[in-house]
């Protein structure tokens, strides 16, 4: 016998679907009649699944940088299956910062659960504009009406790490050396370090100074140009007054409709020494003129100085215990197209017995030091050969801005002549070059040097020669006169 299900036992089965009940039946359990579970029967239906229509996003913020060395992404998938395609755009609002792929998404019914990546990447530029946020919209359309009415658009905020520079500029140095004679001139250079959204100008001033012009006095950087350095002439002005070197400040301002390089960017700038040309001349009281000199021909006794009448190797050879400099300079080639043989070699034959204090003076004083090696053959051919040569005994005291002169003649006796002059700090061997030259002849002139740091400084004169013909026949001369100094240190002609 069946059993039955009565009104009593509806209560019982509000939870349950119409296929539950009549699986009820189905076992043998009778349903009473009065109780069929019509699609209209509320109280026996079961309870409604309600599914949130729309879309979910991994993330809601995201870095990159401009370098692309950070990259980033999220995922876009759907909460539930569609009636109709959804088709999802994404939008940055014209950012120039980030660069979305893809732009757009699509989902139907056989992928709305499976996420789709969105990839962002970095734009890079060259302006100082700081790290940048941008907004990704997210707005989705389709037919069907779950999907496109009273949905939302979603945000994703974006920042992008700025890879330039910051605003500012660069000059190539913070000093200078100028002179009232016009004898030495000096520059600098200037040069954004990142692109201006505005033209960047400079106003250049001396600060009223009557010691050195600037030219040009202003400069003008834009986008096209920016990254060019821009050079500026400092020219010492002459006065007739024993003012001593004098030193000015140029000072460099600039201004621009970028932000970046109008505000909060100080001025720069560079001090300039101008070499005063009414300082009082001096002889060097360690015998710089030779006149207390005797003459002894092949071993002059000079008062003040060292004379040795070896061979020496420019660069190889010590000279007083002190490092010889390395002379750079390229001599011309060799008719035969050899380039020399720079001081590498000893020669076959050399002597300097013609050395001595001589009458051939520059401004016919009663002595200059004559250097000479004669009838001397090189080993090779294409060689140069130094020696003899002289050093100071005693040491001076020379400051940056100082001007060292001296008068010179020299002569190729057997070939070209080379010779080479130079003062070297005994404290720290650091040296400068005063004398470098060679030739065929050169008659009496004064080489001027203006000093570039401090130090206390021995003179060195060497003599030489260049096998310049290749035929291994060599000689040549040197005549050091009047070695002087211009000096604000009067201290140094005592």
């Amino acid at each position: 016998m069946k059993s039955a299900i009565t009104k009593k036992h509806v209560s019982l089965f509000k939870k349950f679907t119409v296929a539950s009940v009549m699986a009820l039946a189905v076992v043998g359990c009778a349903v009473d009649e009065q109780y069929t579970f019509e699609s209209s029967y509320q109280t026996a239906s079961p309870e409604k699944i309600v599914v949130a229509h729309g879309f979910t996003i991994s993330k809601d913020s995201a870095v990159v940088s401009e370098n692309g060395t950070i990259v980033d992404n999220f995922n876009v998938v759907l909460n539930s299956e569609p009636a109709k395609n959804v088709s999802i755009s994404l939008n940055h609002g014209g950012s120039d910062e980030v660069k979305l792929n893809p732009t757009n998404l699509l989902f139907d019914s056989t992928n709305w659960m499976t996420p789709q990546t969105v990839i962002l990447t970095g734009e890079d530029d060259i302006h100082d504009d700081d790290n940048q946020t941008s907004t990704i919209s997210i707005t989705l359309g389709s037919l069907d009406a779950n999907y496109n009415l009273g949905l939302s658009s979603t945000n994703v905020n974006v920042t992008t790490i700025d890879d330039d520079l910051p605003a500012g500029f660069t000059i190539s140095r913070n000093s200078a050396v100028v002179s009232e004679d016009g004898t030495v001139v000096d520059n600098f250079t200037v040069v954004l370090n990142s692109e201006p959204a505005a033209n960047v100008s400079f106003s250049l001033s001396n600060g009223g100074s009557d010691e050195v012009t600037v030219h040009p006095p202003t400069l003008t950087f834009g986008s096209g140009d920016w990254m060019t350095p821009q050079t500026v002439f400092l020219t010492g002005i002459d006065d007739a007054d024993d003012d001593d070197n004098q030193t000015s400040v140029i000072d460099l301002r600039l201004a621009s409709a970028d932000t970046n390089y109008n505000m909060g960017l100080s001025s720069q700038t560079l001090t300039v020494m101008t070499i005063d040309d009414d300082l009082p001349e001096c002889s060097w009281s360690g015998g710089g003129d030779f006149d207390s000199g005797t003459p002894n021909l092949g071993n002059p006794i000079i008062p003040g100085w060292t004379f040795n009448p070896d061979q020496i190797r420019i660069g190889i050879d010590s000279i007083a215990g002190l490092p010889t400099p390395q002379d750079d300079t390229q001599n011309p080639p060799t008719p035969k197209g050899t380039v020399s043989n720079y001081d590498r070699n000893l020669s076959n034959r050399y002597t300097s017995q013609a050395s001595d204090i001589t009458t051939n003076t520059f401004d016919g004083s009663a002595y200059a030091v004559k250097m000479s090696s004669s009838n001397s053959y090189s080993t090779y051919g294409c060689d140069i050969i130094h020696g003899p040569y002289i050093y100071s005994n005693t040491n001076m005291q020379l400051n940056q801005g100082d001007t060292v002169e001296f008068d010179w003649e020299a002569e190729g006796t057997g070939d070209w002549y080379d010779v080479f002059g130079y003062i070297i700090d005994v404290n720290d061997n650091y040296s400068e070059v005063i004398l470098n030259s060679t030739g065929i002849n050169s008659p009496w002139s004064t080489a001027s040097r203006v000093i570039n740091r401090d130090g206390t400084y021995k003179f060195v004169f060497v003599s030489g020669t260049f096998d310049y013909s290749c035929g291994k026949m060599i000689g040549g001369t040197l005549n050091i006169d009047n070695i002087r100094v211009k000096t604000s240190n009067q201290s140094t002609c005592q």
